[in-house]
């Protein structure tokens, strides 16, 4: 097990303990997880379905023009709406020009049965815990589903 200390922009610190970061605040004793996301999307994936099943929620990002959606990186042509499986995650991306979104939760069962049927019918991707480079797996809603299903 690997154990580092190390500081960051006052009053900030980091404490980790192998791959879990926790920063600390010097002033009030606040500590926050670091994102578990990395760069290998298929785990990023594998996380998102495993802690959505668990905490039976969904985050995405919303404005008064509706929910955030962009195009693909990975198939021309095409839109894909990001979701995340922690609410910090959605955060860290409602910044800069995603600065005027909300971070809202979904409620599993009816992403799954309502958000995916409707994703899956106007031809939109879904984005799964895109990590702080905009990096993320890309999916058919239908695919998506189905991780659920077994």
């Amino acid at each position: 097990m690997n154990l580092f200390f190390f500081n960051l922009a006052k009053p900030y610190y980091a404490l980790g303990i192998g791959t879990l970061v926790v920063i600390y605040s010097r002033h009030n004793n606040e500590s926050f997880e670091m994102s578990k996301l990395t760069s290998d999307i298929q785990v990023n994936l594998d996380l998102f379905v495993a802690e959505t099943k668990e905490n039976q929620l969904v985050w995405g990002l919303r404005n008064e023009e509706g929910w955030l959606s962009c195009e693909s990186t990975e198939f021309e042509n095409s839109e894909v709406m990001p979701f995340w499986s922690t609410k910090e995650d959605a955060q860290t991306h409602n910044v800069e020009e995603w600065a005027d979104f909300e971070v809202l939760e979904i409620p599993l069962d009816i992403f799954v049965e309502d958000w995916l049927l409707t994703l899956a019918e106007d031809g939109v991707l879904v984005g799964t815990n895109w990590n702080a480079q905009l990096e993320g797996k890309e999916v058919e809603p239908q695919d998506l589903a189905k991780l659920y299903v077994g």
